[in-house]
């Protein structure tokens, strides 16, 4: 770490930010598991289908179709609220802190406010106004109309898409700012692990395993961060021995 960063500056804020963080990577880490829950009950569920349909109970199927959406979609949206909270009320607000300790965080700062807070409102437009333009669209009875409303719809999520992307990026930034400001190196290799798992997500939108493979390797890097953060916390609290010239 670098000592003379700490010079006339307010640790207190520094370490306020650095909870903030930590208290992020846990939320991340909490909604990663229900990820993998939801995921598993997926797949027994689509298993169970398949078992249902082979002895021919079709009922038994769409009962059990029925039950493991819904044991699903609930996880998942527990998950969505935790990621939301996460974002929006511990790790911009601890990047803030940061920012306001050592401007070597403002990057990342800008690049995560700006991309989640203006991609979620993208999404959000996007998806509410796909059923409106949709029936718009059908309403005028034009084809083209019709396509065209609901392209715009998808235009939205598509750009909102994009700034969320934005928005990830400067997460991953904030965790080689860390590593430079603290010379932690686990930040680094935190950082990488995200880079990683971004990419293989994109991959996993054509390849299921390589989905899974990019949810572990998150799930890790939130976990580097979280057991990182308390020895980060110690360093800057440390008093600091001044230097005494040496007499020759």
């Amino acid at each position: 770490m670098d000592t003379s960063i700490q010079q006339g500056t307010d640790v207190k804020i520094a370490v306020e930010g650095l909870n903030n963080v930590r208290g992020a990577a846990l939320l991340f880490i909490i909604t990663s598991i229900l990820g993998f829950i939801a995921e598993a009950i997926a797949v027994i569920g689509v298993f169970s289908v398949i078992g249902s349909v082979a002895t021919g109970n079709l009922m038994e199927a769409l009962a059990s179709v029925g039950g493991i959406l819904i044991a699903a979609l609930i996880i998942l949206f527990v998950g969505l609220i935790l990621s939301l909270i996460a974002i929006f009320a511990k790790f911009i607000p601890g990047l803030r802190k940061l920012k306001q300790w050592n401007q070597e965080f403002s990057t990342a700062y800008t690049l995560t406010r700006i991309g989640m807070i203006i991609g979620l409102i993208l999404l959000l437009v996007g998806f509410i106004a796909v059923i409106p333009l949709a029936a718009i669209g059908a309403m005028s009875g034009s084809p083209t109309v019709a396509m065209g409303s609901i392209f715009a719809a998808l235009g939205l999520m598509i750009i909102g898409a994009i700034f969320l992307f934005i928005g990830f990026i400067g997460i991953i930034v904030s965790c080689f700012n860390m590593n430079s400001v603290f010379g932690e190196s686990m930040y680094m290799i935190a950082g990488i692990l995200l880079i990683l798992s971004l990419i293989l997500g994109i991959i996993g939108i054509f390849v299921w395993a390589a989905s899974t493979v990019s949810s572990i390797l998150y799930l890790i890097a939130w976990i580097l961060i979280y057991i990182t953060i308390p020895k980060t916390i110690a360093k800057i609290e440390a008093p600091q021995v001044p230097q005494t010239a040496t007499l020759l």
